[in-house]
C-alpha cells in the first residue's frame, strides 16, 4: 500500500517505495508535483484532413490558437536527481498520465515507480483532451500535431527547471512514448464517451469516444498469450478493472490525424534510439510483432544516430504497461539508456 501526505510545496507527495530487492529492511520516498500548466498556442496551423461536426471529411487548412491547460506530474527520485536524464512519458490512445504509474502492484506495474527507483526524474500528463487536462473541440483542436507541439513545449519547461527546480539538474531528456498513429477504430471497440458513462465524461462533447466495455478494451490492448521460450506472458485478470477505470477518451480528429506524426528523416540526431515492441501486440502487429521492425528503414531514418536498439517484450500485449513482468522491459531500456551514457 502506498501512503500519501502533503508535502510543503506544487502540491508535492511522498511516497514509499519498495526496497531493490523485494525486502522490507527500509524505505525509500520519491516525491511527485502535479500542476496544471497553461500553454498558449497562437495560430498554429495545421494542414491535414480532419472530421467536421457532420459526417462528411473535410480536408483544408486549419489554424488553431488559444490557451490551452496540461495537467502533468513531475516525479523526482529521493535527495534529488541521481541521473542528468529526464524521462517524459506521452502516453497513447484511450488511457491518461496513470497508464504510467498503476496503483495495483506497483514494484510490477509501476514505470514511475521503476524509473525513479533507478534514479530518474520523470514527467508524465494528459494529452489534451484527456484526464485533467482540458477539454476543447474535438473537431477543430484536438489533433495530433497540436499535441506534438505540447509535447515539445513541456520537454522545454522540463529541462529549463521551469516546472520545478528540482529538475534543474536534468540537461537532457528521454522520451518515452506508446503508439499514437493510424489504427483502424472499428477494432477498438469505442463508443460515444458522454452517452457511454455519463458519470464519468459527462463534460466530453461531440467527437469524443471511449472504450465502452472491459472486453472491448481487452481484446484491443491485451494478450493472454505466453513466450513459449521465456515462460512470460499473459495479463492478471485483477488488471482489467483498473485498467477500464483509468479508460480515457480519444477524438475523432485525433483519429484521423495520426498519420502526421509518422516518423520522417531526422538527418541530424545523433542520439540514441530504442524501439520497444509487445510481442503480442493486436492492434499492431495483429498478434505477432516478431521481426516486424525494419531496421534498414530506421536506420535511414535515423542516419547519425548513437545507437538504434530494437526490444520486443515477450508475451504482452498493446498495454505494455500492464501485462505481466512489465517491470523486466523497463530493466530493459533502463540498461540501455545506462549503455548510452544516459
Amino acid at each position: 500500500m502506498r501512503t500519501l501526505r502533503n508535502f510543503p510545496r506544487n502540491f508535492m507527495k511522498e511516497e514509499p517505495l519498495p526496497t531493490a530487492n523485494g525486502g522490507d529492511s527500509y524505505a525509500r520516498v520519491f516525491y511527485c508535483a502535479s500542476k496544471p500548466i497553461s500553454f498558449p498556442c497562437p495560430r498554429f496551423a495545421i494542414s491535414k484532413s480532419h472530421a467536421s461536426p457532420r459526417t462528411d471529411l473535410i480536408i483544408r487548412n486549419i489554424t488553431i490558437s488559444g490557451t490551452y491547460d496540461t495537467s502533468a506530474k513531475l516525479c523526482i527520485p529521493p535527495h534529488g536527481c541521481k541521473k542528468t536524464n529526464l524521462q517524459v512519458g506521452t502516453h497513447g490512445l484511450v488511457f491518461d498520465k496513470r497508464y504510467w504509474d498503476a496503483t495495483i502492484d506497483p514494484s510490477e506495474y509501476s514505470y514511475v515507480e521503476a524509473a525513479v527507483t533507478a534514479g530518474y526524474s520523470i514527467l508524465t500528463y494528459d494529452r489534451l483532451g484527456t484526464g485533467l487536462s482540458e477539454k476543447p473541440d474535438a473537431y477543430m483542436v484536438v489533433q495530433a500535431p497540436l499535441e506534438l507541439d505540447i509535447l515539445r513545449g513541456l520537454t522545454e519547461m522540463a529541462r529549463s527547471g521551469e516546472l520545478l527546480q528540482h529538475a534543474k539538474s536534468a540537461n537532457q531528456s528521454a522520451h518515452s512514448t506508446t503508439n499514437l498513429g493510424d489504427t483502424s477504430v472499428a477494432s477498438w471497440g469505442l463508443t460515444y464517451a458522454r452517452e457511454s458513462d455519463p458519470a464519468l465524461f459527462g463534460d466530453r462533447r461531440s467527437g469524443y469516444m471511449v472504450e465502452g466495455t472491459v472486453s472491448a478494451l481487452q481484446f484491443g490492448f491485451f494478450s493472454s498469450q505466453t513466450n513459449t521460450t521465456s515462460g512470460i506472458g499473459g495479463f492478471d485478470p485483477k488488471v482489467l478493472d483498473p485498467a477500464f477505470s483509468i479508460r480515457q477518451t480519444i477524438t475523432t480528429s485525433e483519429v484521423v490525424s495520426g498519420s502526421a506524426l509518422n516518423l520522417g528523416p531526422s538527418p541530424n540526431y545523433k542520439g540514441p534510439v530504442q524501439f520497444m515492441l509487445a510481442q503480442y501486440d493486436h492492434l499492431v502487429c495483429d498478434d505477432d510483432c516478431n521481426g516486424a521492425y525494419n531496421a534498414t528503414l530506421v536506420n535511414g531514418i535515423f542516419p547519425k544516430a548513437k545507437d538504434v536498439d530494437f526490444f520486443i517484450q515477450n508475451g504482452t500485449g498493446h498495454a505494455l504497461t500492464l501485462h505481466r513482468k512489465a517491470n523486466l522491459g523497463y530493466k530493459a531500456t533502463f540498461d540501455w539508456l545506462n549503455k548510452n551514457g544516459r
